[in-house]
């Protein structure tokens, strides 16, 4: 195990137990750690919407590549699951945010739509910052 796993163990099982902390305390600290939360949710499903995409030009422009693993069964298969993914992740993302879609449940996650806009804009000057190694 690395250690950036174990610190970030570490972390989120502080994080959670303050979580529960704070929310036993006060119904507005529980409020923001529920925020805080939903923040790492859409964060993390975010993060993994490109990748079904990108796995799906991967084996249209690439299929000869060896590759560790090579998902078993038809094109139309293949590409019927990977949406069937892409598609759950969305509405995972959408659903977060947006709940039951009412005026007052939208309004009430204004500060989560800020701190996901906050959180890609400081991912992309962050990323836009990595120097990388040309190879030969």
């Amino acid at each position: 195990m690395t250690r950036a796993a174990i610190i970030n163990g570490i972390v989120a099982s502080l994080i959670a137990i303050g979580g529960l902390i704070a929310y036993s305390i006060s119904d507005n600290a529980g409020s923001m750690f529920e925020l805080f939360f939903c923040l790492s949710w859409i964060t993390l499903l975010v993060g993994y919407i490109p990748m079904f995409l990108a796995f799906l030009k991967l084996r249209k422009t690439d299929p000869k590549a060896e590759r560790p693993y090579r998902m078993p069964g038809s094109n139309f298969f293949v590409k019927f699951m990977t949406y069937l993914a892409f598609i759950l992740l969305v509405a995972g993302v959408i659903f977060t945010i947006f709940g039951d879609f009412t005026a007052e449940y939208i309004s009430s996650n204004v500060p989560l739509l800020i701190g996901v806009a906050l959180s890609f804009i400081l991912e992309e000057i962050f990323v836009s910052r990595i120097k990388t190694k040309k190879t030969k």
